[in-house]
């Protein structure tokens, strides 16, 4: 059997020896530890925000999915204001006229004569015939 005090289990402890002789000897040689610069509850919540964002680093949400963007409402409200104005002002106006126009005369402007008195104004007044005969046959309220 071995004797007290030797082998490498007396390594081991002198070894431990010396490590907690240096750790006296450096406590005493250092200074107190100073208090702290942060009071306890604004140190806790900033540690704990500090671990959510590396948990929401390591562990991302799933992305959202994007909503079709609306008009928007400062502009869809004036048009449909303008809109509803405008109906209003064609229904109690009756700018849209009569749902049938009387058919028009097919005589000549009043302008347009059919006399002969040269050769200018023959064309002038067939220039005038076509133009009734035309607005005679257009579809459309006539002229007010």
């Amino acid at each position: 059997m071995n004797a007290a005090g030797s082998g490498p289990d007396r390594a081991e402890h002198e070894e431990a020896e010396r490590e907690e002789a240096e750790r006296e000897e450096l406590a005493r040689l250092l200074p107190a530890p100073a208090e702290r610069d942060v009071p306890s509850e604004p140190y806790l919540h900033h540690k704990d925000r500090l671990m959510q964002h590396i948990d929401d680093d390591q562990n991302p949400a799933p992305a959202r999915k994007a909503r079709p963007r609306l008009l928007r409402p400062a502009l869809v409200m004036p048009a449909a204001a303008l809109a509803l104005v405008g109906a209003l002002a064609v229904t109690f106006t009756g700018a849209a006229g009569p749902a049938t126009a009387p058919p028009s005369p097919a005589r000549p402007p009043p302008s347009c004569s059919t006399g002969s008195r040269g050769p200018r104004r023959s064309r002038t007044s067939s220039r005038c015939a076509r133009i009734s005969s035309s607005t005679s046959r257009a579809s459309g309220p006539g002229p007010r």
